[in-house]
């Protein structure tokens, strides 16, 4: 072999190697490996000339290229797309249970409550007595309107059996009376009325002028200072209240002198004519609209003493319904006003259920549609009851209410299964309408920048083989073990599911047998 041969150097230029410039080596290295190359190119050619001879010399049994090259083909499985209009979503919820009626109860009135005959945690009937006020002062007022109503009924059956004859006999005596005094006024004043009354101003005028007189001794008497202003008032006073006598029988002398007068005489009249009525309708009996106004003040009694009833019902605070006592807000012989809590009761029979759900949900949620929720790793079928019409300022959703069944007890031997506050969960099968492709997650290729490819396969056939294809998908749901995606399909691809990091885009790969 030549010395210049790059796979035979000659041992006597190794040393000049270690001496060399750093060029060297690698212009050694280049011819070294244009040997490699030579002797490789010539082996293929070598082995392409015995396959033509082969081949010439066996034209019966040809054996296809493709056969050969199919052996080394990596296998894979594949799966065809089958294309969906909708998929459902699973989306788990959490709520609380709610009681079905949770009260502060109190006294419809204010007073002192004279009894409280419950503990916290009793269990109560509906309609059990709970607390009582002080209800004395009712009982009076109800005493006094029933004898009010005995007496009003009373004068009922005296209006309906009539006037008796004393009454009778009492008006009559009454209207003569007054007729007398009428007779006597339209008459005059008889001659022995003028003298008296003249004989009593002229006394009354002579006091007067005593009086007078002992006023001028005593004015003189305290101008000299011999008695005190106390005494000299003393006459005054007595002078001025005889003056005032003397015109009063000055004035009732002149009346008489003069006559009874006109408007007297009227008033006089009047009274006659009302004694004469009272007279008549006792003769004729007491008339119907008469009866009928007693009847009616009977019945405003009848609706004074129901109301009373009525307080006296509501100084007892009776449970609503049965359920046991929360709390105790106040203790016996407190003053409580109206509306004032004194116990809370929660009813634990037919709890609910209060779920948080967005608001886009509403609209696939209908009322009376039978759930599943679960409590405490226990399951409990439920209805929707109702969506509330507020949304949640704290959380931004709308609150959807559950009527949970088989979750309570209706009397105090049996504990109820469930207890307002525990946490609730409800897992909701949404149905969401968009187009995609499921596959397994094991055919998914991460791409670039996030994004998410496939292979499929691409031209070829079973003896050849197929060439790989990259597809970039949109991931639009992940359900366990598969995915929903959407890209650049058409639906008729044949999906590469397994051995996806061993392959490349444009490999050729063989279906292996399923």
């Amino acid at each position: 072999m030549p010395d210049n041969h790059p796979m035979s150097p000659p041992m006597s230029e190794y040393p000049l190697k270690i001496t060399a410039t750093s060029s060297e080596p690698q212009k050694q290295s280049k011819r070294r490996f244009q040997g490699v190359r030579r002797w490789y190119l010539g082996g293929l050619l070598l082995l392409g000339v015995g396959y033509g001879i082969g081949s010439i010399s066996q034209p019966t049994q040809p054996i296809a290229p493709s056969v050969a090259e199919n052996k080394h083909l990596l296998p894979v499985e594949i799966d065809r797309l089958v294309q969906v209009n909708a998929y459902q979503q699973s989306r788990t919820y959490t709520g609380e249970i709610v009681a079905q009626n949770t009260s502060d109860l109190g006294f419809e009135r204010g007073g002192t409550m004279t009894q409280l005959l419950v503990t916290e945690g009793q269990w109560v009937n509906q309609g059990t007595p709970l607390a009582r006020l002080d209800d004395r002062q009712l009982i009076a007022q109800t005493q006094d309107l029933l004898a009010q109503k005995q007496q009003a009924l009373a004068q009922l059956k005296e209006m309906e059996a009539g006037s008796r004859a004393e009454t009778i006999a009492a008006a009559q005596a009454n209207l003569a009376q007054e007729k007398a005094q009428l007779q006597e006024m339209e008459v005059g004043p008889r001659t022995e009325t003028i003298a008296a009354a003249q004989a009593r101003l002229k006394t009354l005028q002579a006091q007067l002028a005593l009086a007078r007189s002992k006023r001028e001794r005593r004015q003189n008497l305290y101008t000299q200072g011999a008695i005190s202003l106390e005494q000299f008032d003393e006459v005054v006073t007595d002078m001025d209240s005889q003056q005032a006598r003397v015109n009063e029988a000055q004035s009732q002398l002149d009346e008489l002198l003069a006559g009874t007068r006109p408007e007297i005489l009227t008033q006089q009249r009047a009274r006659v004519k009302q004694a004469q009525s009272q007279l008549d309708e006792l003769l004729a009996g007491t008339r119907r609209e008469v009866i009928e106004a007693q009847k009616a003040a009977i019945k405003q009694l009848d609706s004074r003493l129901a109301s009373i009833e009525l307080d006296l019902e509501k100084t007892v605070l009776k449970a609503p319904f049965s359920g046991k006592i929360q709390k105790r807000y106040l203790d016996q012989g407190t003053a409580v006003q109206a509306g004032q809590g004194v116990v809370r009761l929660v009813q634990l029979d037919g709890v609910k259920a209060h779920i948080g759900v967005p608001t886009s949900l509403t609209s696939e949620i209908k009322i009376g549609q039978s759930q599943t929720l679960k409590i405490d790793q226990k399951s409990y079928s439920a209805t929707v009851k109702a969506i509330l019409p507020e949304l949640d300022a704290a959380s931004r959703t709308v609150t959807v209410v559950f009527q949970v069944k088989g979750a309570g007890s209706s009397g105090e031997a049996t504990s109820p299964l469930l207890t307002t506050g525990q946490i609730v969960t409800w897992k909701w099968q949404q149905n969401i309408n968009t187009s995609g492709y499921w596959l397994p997650s094991t055919a998914l290729v991460k791409g670039i920048r996030g994004l998410w490819s496939i292979y499929v396969l691409g031209d070829g056939n079973a003896a050849q083989g197929f060439v790989v294809e990259r597809r970039d998908v949109e991931v639009l749901y992940t359900d366990g073990e598969r995915v929903l995606v959407r890209g650049t399909l058409d639906g008729t691809e044949k999906v590469i599911t397994n051995g996806t990091n061993r392959i490349i885009s444009g490999q050729k790969v063989k279906i292996s047998k399923q």
